[in-house]
């Protein structure tokens, strides 16, 4: 992986750090969903493939989606009105399609969102860390590697915590916390 591209995650996770379940968000909190969506919107976003499939409209519109496979041969790039917004790599290519997104489009931020492995493999990148941590306790089957814990011995700060917020419609709290590496 290259060091000159900055790789940031976003993920959110309960207090028990679940952050799925029969691949699926455990909760529902469309104000998070709109926080995610301004942060990744014209940036590119890589997922791993089961990431991809859970979503419920495919590839998400007005990013580059990049979802990461060990068999890309058996899935089509696909491309919109000849603006390429959908690739499948592996990270052996992932690293070449990177550079060459930012050689034509160089402000593009570069999102890591899920899941557990993926957040977990590109751990040493981060420059930045976008936590959503939902105060509940809801039990799941995918657990958020981001643990404070691992921050913590990875050389990662919280700069930002916002106020504990609450989801108008679900009833739901949550807060957001941003790390940055030493």
């Amino acid at each position: 992986m290259p060091n000159t591209i900055q790789y940031e995650a976003i993920i959110a996770s309960n207090e028990i750090d679940v952050i799925g379940k029969k691949n699926s968000m455990p909760w529902h909190i469309p104000e998070d969903l709109q926080h995610f969506r301004e942060l990744t919107i014209n940036n590119v976003v890589i997922m791993g493939r089961k990431t991809y499939d859970s979503l419920p409209n495919g590839g998400l519109p007005k990013r580059t989606n990049i979802v990461l496979t060990k068999t890309p041969e058996l899935y089509v790039n696909v491309s919109n009105q000849s603006e390429e917004y959908l690739f499948y790599c592996n990270m052996e290519n992932l690293e070449e399609k990177l550079k060459k997104i930012k050689e034509i489009y160089p402000e593009k931020r570069i999102f890591i969102i899920g899941g557990s492995e993926i957040y977990e493999y590109f751990l040493p990148l981060y420059s930045k860390i976008h936590l959503t941590k939902v105060s509940n306790k809801i039990k799941g089957d995918a657990y958020n590697p981001l643990t404070d814990e691992t921050l913590e011995n990875e050389g990662f700060i919280a700069t930002y915590t916002s106020d504990i917020k609450k989801s108008k419609k679900y009833n739901q709290e949550y807060k957001y916390i941003t790390y940055e590496k030493l």
